[in-house]
């Protein structure tokens, strides 16, 4: 099934000039860098931190029983997994729960941020003209890049891995299959993000987030049981989607889906370098 839906902007006539804006920029030399604005109805909440992390990882036996007490009382055997890893709304998680079976799990894990720019922000108002224009430009880069690979063969596995980058979504769940042979890897990175909002009086005219970044999920697997697969992308607004995608497959199947998304956004050009290799070689 896929749904597309657009909204045109609103507009307003209130003219009363009533504007209501909070800007907030935290330092925290542990905890990271946060900031938030408020205008009006609209309102934005950023965190991210200056942080670099490799990281690899696998599992390789067979999911069994336990003898729990000397006369042979045993707990079935599990196996759980979760990580989840978010800065700046870039945001990956993984979750994986098996019965007794043969299992090898292999991944991977790439992470760069930097937060030590200030972010600027801008108010303007034209003589004559109802509008404030509010205008913030944050420099605060993140890349997440990720590989995992999944062999079983049992009773029950369930696993599910969700990719997000500043408001879009890509979600693939595997629920009792007996028989899964997966390998996926995603790519979000985020480079900058530059918020316009339009106010008039105490309304929000029109909201333009527009974040420069991309998104590349790749998905390839052989399973025996039930698979979801959904995609979703929001407009510039915050809240319209703009494509909406979710399919569903059970029994014995093979898939093989790659998505690739990107928005990159020109009004602002730096001539300092801010970019993650830059900050790598300080």
């Amino acid at each position: 099934m896929r749904t597309i839906s657009r909204d045109g902007p609103q507009s307003s006539s209130f003219h009363v000039f009533i504007i209501f804006i909070i800007f907030v920029l935290c330092s925290h030399s542990i905890q990271g860098e946060t900031w938030f604005a408020t205008v009006n109805s609209w309102e934005v909440n950023r965190q991210s931190q200056t942080v670099g992390l490799d990281m690899s990882s696998s599992i390789t036996g067979r999911i069994s029983a336990v003898n729990v007490t000397p006369s042979g009382t045993q707990i079935a055997g599990y196996h759980s997994g979760y990580t989840q890893m978010r800065l700046n709304d870039v945001a990956h998680e993984e979750s994986t729960s098996a019965r007794e079976g043969e299992i090898v799990v292999q991944e991977g894990l790439y992470l760069r941020s930097a937060a030590i720019v200030d972010v600027a922000r801008n108010i303007t108002k034209s003589y004559g003209d109802p509008r404030f224009f509010f205008e913030f430009n944050e420099i605060w880069p993140a890349i997440i890049s990720t590989s995992r690979t999944i062999s079983y063969h049992g009773s029950n596995i369930n696993d599910r891995e969700i990719a997000g980058n500043n408001l879009d979504l890509i979600r693939a769940s595997n629920f009792m299959c007996i028989d899964l042979n997966k390998s996926s890897s995603a790519y979000l990175e985020l480079e900058r993000m530059n918020a316009t909002v339009v106010a008039i009086g105490s309304s929000i005219e029109s909201v333009d987030f527009l974040p420069t970044k991309t998104t590349i999920f790749a998905i390839r697997e052989e399973a025996n049981g039930t698979t979801d697969l959904e995609f979703r992308l929001i407009d510039p607004d915050m809240k319209t989607i703009s494509n909406e995608m979710s399919e569903r497959l059970q029994g014995a199947f093979a898939v093989n889906v790659t998505a690739h998304t990107g928005l990159k956004h020109l009004k602002f050009q730096d001539e300092e370098c801010h970019s993650l290799e830059c900050c790598d070689s300080q």
